[in-house]
């Protein structure tokens, strides 16, 4: 594949990397072998002799450009606890409303991530792990297992939204690709552990057309009944096949792939759950791709790769974890334009656009009698917006 993206002409694209390889390349020369109890000093230390610097330069360095240099005198740090604490005694209306809000986002972790997400220099103090639990609060649940200095290594993996496969030639490329999802994880961890943490409709879409019986839809998603998935990585396919039902979506394309005229290949297989970040080669920033569903389609790209340090969490639980979620821009319904889109018609004659998308309540108003007879011909479907999975 790379004959045809052609990596080596893109400065984005780094060279081919080692996961495992690097991990150990870098404890070697920072620290030989030393990976436990490692003060400031001593890092500062290797990092001279690295760089070979002389003690001056360093330690003007340190004064000059350090933290405390982008302080002026008398300022408050934007992160400071002071700025979230408002005495009791003022009166000042400004600071009244300034702590009925703080005291709104700690007690509303989706209420917080929501303003920060929209300020305008993006800075969210804390990073969202899965199931929406911020790391302050995971850590009533944490695990016993914890990372140490230089323990593991640390991925950034970027999801992107799904593109729609155009037909038609005339449009096809005009659909932008957009970051979904960021995630960290770790190299210790499988990537079935990924599979799992990316959210999309796809998987929990009802398919069928309940125009006839909308009252009743089957309770089974997409995702338990199809549940075959695979990563393509630097050549190798991961499949997930831990359920015995699960398909190997990549067996036709190797089979294609071998038949073909065209230089693609050799590709190999191999179970997603049996592989750790730390045992891949890869490139960084190179698009490789996810596929579930039969045909919903992410790139991922691996956009970073470097040690664990001490101002990343240390709580193994808290990974894989959201370092970005999409913005909240709802689908409302086409008939009221206030509530989120719940039902999608298609083939509907009653309706200017198709397709046509409505709430729960204008859906059943519009298109069924107070009888719950149906009214025209369409196909209905089982709508979820993307703000339902994040």
């Amino acid at each position: 594949m790379e004959s045809v993206h052609e990596p080596d002409k893109r400065a984005w694209i780094s060279n081919p990397v080692s996961v495992k390889r690097s991990y150990e390349r870098w404890c070697e020369s920072l620290f030989e072998n030393e990976t436990e109890n490692v003060t400031g000093s001593k890092m500062l230390q290797k990092l001279v002799l690295l760089l070979q610097l002389p003690d001056h330069v360093v330690k003007t360095l340190e004064t000059e450009c350090g933290p405390k240099s982008l302080i002026c005198e008398g300022e408050v740090h934007a992160q400071s606890e002071k700025v979230t604490e408002i005495p009791e005694e003022v009166e000042l209306m400004t600071l009244r409303i300034q702590k009925g809000e703080l005291e709104k986002r700690r007690s509303d972790v989706n209420y917080k991530k929501y303003v920060y997400d929209r300020l305008k220099v993006q800075d969210y103090p804390e990073r969202v792990c899965l199931g929406g639990v911020t790391n302050s609060q995971s850590k009533k649940t944490s695990s016993k297992v914890k990372l140490g200095i230089l323990s593991d290594v640390l991925l950034t993996v970027q999801i992107f939204r799904p593109v729609q496969n155009v037909s038609n030639q005339k449009y096809r490329g005009v659909e932008s690709l957009l970051v979904d999802q960021e995630v960290a994880v770790l190299g210790r961890q499988k990537l079935i552990q990924l599979r799992d943490s990316i959210g999309c409709v796809s998987d929990i879409a009802v398919p069928g057309d309940f125009s006839e019986n909308p009252n009743f839809p089957p309770e089974l998603r997409a995702e338990d009944l199809y549940k075959s998935g695979f990563f393509y990585i630097n050549g190798v396919f991961y499949s997930d096949m831990r359920n015995t039902e699960n398909r190997d979506y990549s067996s036709q394309i190797r089979a294609w792939a071998k038949e073909t005229v065209e230089k693609i290949g050799p590709f190999t297989s191999k179970k997603m759950e049996d592989c750790q970040f730390m045992d891949l080669d890869l490139r960084l920033g190179y698009p490789y791709v996810y596929v579930h569903q039969g045909f919903c389609e992410h790139l991922i790209v691996f956009s970073d790769l470097r040690l664990c340090h001490p101002d990343d969490s240390q709580d193994i639980c808290d990974y894989p974890m959201y370092l970005r979620t999409p913005r909240k821009q709802r689908i409302i319904c086409m008939v009221c334009h206030i509530k989120t889109s719940r039902w999608v018609t298609f083939g509907n004659k009653r309706v200017p656009e198709d397709p046509f998308f409505f709430c729960e309540n204008c859906f059943f108003k519009y298109n069924y009698t107070a009888d719950g007879k149906k009214i025209g011909d369409f196909q209905a479907h089982l709508y979820f917006d993307r703000t339902a999975i994040f």
